[in-house]
């Protein structure tokens, strides 16, 4: 009777963790959508504003980012404000927005002049944004310690912002982990940049009693599937040792992400053809 109560508690509570995992899913993805309308509505009404007068451009630009950064903080440069009118530009019908698609994936798709090329990719990015989905439920689902932290998880740096797919918090390991996913094939660059965020959760974010950061890239290339981790090797023995007891191995997370892409694909396939 003791184990069939022990069970019943554990179904109502893993009820109610669902619960609440998908509405903080909501959340940020309603925070993330919101940002991103509003800087296309900037967008929108400095393009109206300037139109062709490019000297008077320059002139209102730098007067609005002054002004806003005084009283909003970083991140509306001169150089940002363009991005955002380029945005509008590109993108000038507002319901043909996606939901799902971060402020960081529509700054790509605006640097692809060639319409077919740039919606390619738009749905390549909602591949990207269902594999997270599903990478999320399945980290939070191997019950090791896992506890979401943040999806889009922005960093902004003298201007400049970064994004960072997922991040999660470990309490049996007591540290950060960073997840960065990539659709296309895996390069340098791609490696640079999860150590980049790893040492920035190091200096800026994790607290004294807390573990090294540990990051993870992802590759979901059509042709290969990839997991690497980041910086294990200037970890102690130990320590990595004990990351790799918690953490997927990379064989388990590239068998994860490689089914989930196969069935995401069909699926995008068939609302394209249907």
């Amino acid at each position: 009777m003791a184990k069939e109560t022990l069970s019943a508690e554990k179904d109502v509570y893993d009820n109610i963790r669902t619960v609440l995992v998908t509405a903080r899913q909501k959340v940020y993805t309603a925070i993330n959508f919101a940002m991103v309308e509003a800087y296309w509505e900037i967008g929108r009404q400095i393009e109206q504003a300037v139109g062709d007068r490019a000297e008077y451009g320059k002139k209102l630009l730098q007067y609005i980012s002054e002004k806003l950064s005084i009283e909003f903080g970083k991140g509306f440069t001169v150089r940002n404000l363009q991005t955002m009118r380029q945005f509008y530009q590109v993108f000038p019908i507002p319901h043909t927005l996606c939901a799902e698609l971060s402020w960081s994936h529509y700054r790509l798709l605006i640097r692809i002049n060639n319409a077919p090329r740039r919606e390619f990719y738009l749905q390549e990015s909602e591949l990207e944004q269902a594999l997270i989905d599903k990478l999320q439920e399945f980290l939070l689902e191997l019950g090791k310690g896992f506890s979401f932290v943040a999806r889009q998880k922005r960093l902004t740096i003298e201007g400049d912002h970064y994004y960072i797919d997922l991040v999660f918090y470990n309490f049996i390991l007591k540290c950060f982990i960073v997840i960065d996913l990539k659709t296309g094939k895996l390069n340098y660059q791609d490696i640079g940049q999860i150590d980049f965020y790893v040492r920035y959760f190091d200096d800026q974010i994790k607290l004294p009693e807390d573990n090294p950061t540990l990051g993870i890239v992802l590759c979901a290339d059509k042709n290969e599937t990839m997991a690497k981790y980041s910086v294990l090797s200037d970890k102690d023995n130990l320590l990595a040792s004990k990351y790799m007891l918690y953490i997927p191995s990379e064989e388990e997370l590239e068998l994860e992400i490689e089914r989930e892409r196969i069935l995401i694909e069909k699926k995008l396939e068939e609302n394209t053809n249907g």
